[in-house]
C-alpha cells in the first residue's frame, strides 16, 4: 500500500471517529434532556400525590367532626370511627396505588435512556469494528 493511499485511509478513520463521536454526543445530551425533563415530571407527580394525600386527611377529619356535631343518637357517634377509617382505608389504598404507579413509571424512564441512547451508539461502534 502507497503512502497516499494510507493517508487516505487514516483521514477516513479520522472523519469516521469524529462522526462517531459528534453522534454519540448528540445522542447523550438528547437522552440526559429527556431524562431530565422525565425527572421534572415525575417530581411534579409526587408532589401532587403528596398534596393530595395532606387535602384528603384534613377533607377526612373535617368530614368526621362534622358527622360528630351533626350526630343526634349515640349509634350516630358510635358509627363515626367506622365510617372514618374506611374513609382513610380508601384515600390510603388510593394513595399507595398511585405511588406504586409512579414508582413503576420512574423506574422505567431512568433506565430508559440506557437502552434508547447507548444501545444504538454502542451497536454503530461493534458494526463499525467488525468492518
Amino acid at each position: 500500500m502507497s503512502t497516499e493511499g494510507l493517508l487516505d485511509d487514516i483521514q477516513q478513520q479520522v472523519t469516521l471517529t469524529r462522526d462517531e463521536v459528534l453522534t454519540a454526543e448528540f445522542l447523550a445530551t438528547e437522552g440526559m434532556l429527556e431524562w431530565f425533563g422525565a425527572l421534572i415530571e415525575d417530581s411534579q407527580d409526587w408532589a401532587a400525590l403528596g398534596v393530595r394525600q395532606w387535602r384528603y386527611l384534613v377533607e377526612d377529619n373535617l368530614q368526621t367532626l362534622e358527622a360528630g356535631v351533626r350526630a343526634r343518637t349515640l349509634e350516630d357517634l358510635a358509627e363515626l370511627p367506622r365510617v372514618h377509617l374506611q374513609r382513610r382505608m380508601n384515600r390510603l389504598g388510593e394513595g399507595l396505588e398511585g405511588g406504586r404507579k409512579l414508582a413503576e413509571r420512574s423506574v422505567r424512564r431512568a433506565l430508559e435512556p440506557l437502552a434508547s441512547v447507548w444501545s444504538p451508539f454502542l451497536q454503530m461502534v461493534r458494526r463499525d469494528h467488525t468492518s
